[in-house]
């Protein structure tokens, strides 16, 4: 599977990494419209305009925040999937690290990749719409091959993909991590009722 080619592919240097760190935990915690480049650039140690030097503008910021995030899930998405292994194996993978990635930061976070897409310019969120279709065609190719070898029973492949993989990017908006389970056993059981939802009934 060959990756498009949007802005910001490879990792980013130090100083931009600084930067996008303190933007995504921003972004993520008050939205693009209650984040201000003031509060990135304190939060990065570093001045409005040393910031700007790097990113010309808060859009493109979040743009490249967002495929940096995408970027980096998309790693580690294909790093758990083993296509030698079963495809409920690989279905289970795909889920638990999908959720894994919604809850890895202890911090609050009140507005998700898809939320912060809706404040892009329509070509930013074309960019980021091709980096969605890289983690969906790999979910799909999960799916597809559960259907070719009789173990997944799925009317709809491309609809399936999207109900797994929406239900696992939303877990944020109610785990807590201070709750009954923790992150790992959350994990755990969106992967078996992603198996459950796939597989063929009696």
């Amino acid at each position: 599977m060959s990756l498009p080619e949007p802005v910001q592919a490879q990792a980013p240097a130090s100083r931009e990494r600084t930067i996008l760190d303190a933007a995504g935990r921003l972004f993520q915690q008050h939205g693009y419209d209650g984040t201000s480049v003031s509060r990135i650039a304190k939060l990065a140690g570093m001045t409005p305009a040393n910031l700007y030097w790097y990113f010309p503008s808060k859009q493109v910021l979040l743009r490249d925040v967002l495929v940096d995030l995408y970027r980096t899930s998309l790693e580690s998405l294909q790093a758990a999937d083993d296509a030698t292994a079963s495809p409920s194996t690989r279905l289970c993978a795909y889920v638990r690290t999908l959720v894994t990635l919604q809850l890895s930061d202890p911090e609050t976070v009140n507005h998700s990749y898809l939320a912060l897409q809706s404040a892009l310019d329509e070509e930013s969120a074309l960019v980021i719409s091709r980096w969605q279709r890289e983690h969906r065609d790999l979910l799909r190719d999960i799916l597809l091959a559960g259907v070719g070898d009789g173990s997944f029973d799925v009317p709809d492949v491309s609809v399936a993909a999207s109900f797994l993989a929406t239900g696992a990017e939303h877990v944020y908006t109610w785990f807590r991590h201070d709750g009954r389970r923790s992150g790992s056993e959350v994990a755990e059981l969106f992967a078996d009722h992603a198996l459950r939802s796939v597989q063929p009934r009696p």
